[in-house]
């Protein structure tokens, strides 16, 4: 099995991860409709919502019910050191945004970014690939802010200017591989982007997921609401103001605490 990797931030592969007859009845069971835009050219349908069909309600429940929670248990059993780094006094986890989701033909990707900017309270992100033929599509690429100084990284991250930033760099691009999983801790400095696609023939179909701490850990950690949180990032993508760029120095280093030496031979746990 691949490594959990701490460079340039916490995430793993995982193979093979769900039973093949599961995947194939996902596929089958592959709502028609349902989407809404996500951003242009990628759509998602939420299972936590009451939008897939009655004929197909059933099955997505079941998949919502067990699959999240063994996908779950995964991400939580790997990334348990720096969710008790961050949240020492341990409250609950939940699934958020249990989404499908898929692509148009010529995608033109997304750009390098953070889920932190708008999310700070979320533990982990799962992407699944699904399709047995990516069509032309490609996975998820992982990077890295190449300057490794603590001020350096939280002043970039404090903005929102990371698509073409020279200081950002390719560290690894995970291919779009059917039942494949890639999952990330979610932190300022975990910058991934979805490479265009222009000559794709397929939906690039996708199972995603986070986990998240309730946003009253928000208000815990920067002393303001979420709603207030995201619109203040949202104000900046260059320059932004100090208490921000220590908000992420703090963030970075609980990141860098936890031992790398000791993590780099960790296996996925299944």
């Amino acid at each position: 099995m691949p490594q959990v990797k701490v460079d340039p931030f916490p995430y793993f592969v995982l193979e093979n991860v769900i039973d093949p007859a599961t995947l194939d009845a996902m596929l089958e069971h592959w709502p028609d409709d349902n989407f809404v835009p996500d951003i242009p050219g990628q759509y998602f349908c939420d299972l936590k919502g009451p939008v897939v069909a009655d004929e197909l309600r059933e099955f997505w429940r079941g998949i919502r019910d067990g699959l999240v929670n063994d996908i779950a248990g995964i991400l939580m059993r790997n990334f348990a050191p720096w969710i008790e780094a961050r949240y020492p006094h341990g409250p609950e986890m939940t699934p958020q945004r249990i989404w499908l989701m898929q692509s148009d033909p010529g995608f033109l990707g997304h750009n390098v970014h953070t889920h932190h900017y708008h999310a700070p309270n979320w533990c982990g992100t799962i992407v699944l690939f699904l399709d047995e033929d990516a069509g032309g599509h490609h996975g998820t690429s992982v990077h890295r802010h190449a300057v490794t100084d603590l001020d350096s990284q939280a002043k970039l991250a404090a903005g929102r200017r990371w698509q073409g930033h020279p200081e950002i760099e390719l560290a690894e691009h995970v291919a779009y591989k059917q039942n494949r999983l890639l999952a990330f801790f979610d932190c300022p400095i975990a910058y991934h982007s979805v490479p265009p696609a222009p000559d794709s023939t397929s939906r690039r179909r996708i199972f995603r997921m986070h986990l998240a701490m309730p946003n009253s850990e928000i208000e815990r950690i920067y002393g303001v609401t979420q709603e207030d949180y995201y619109a203040l990032r949202m104000q900046y993508q260059d320059d932004p103001p100090t208490y921000v760029v220590e908000w992420m120095k703090r963030d970075i280093q609980e990141v860098r605490s936890v031992t790398p030496a000791l993590l780099s031979e960790t296996q996925p746990r299944s």
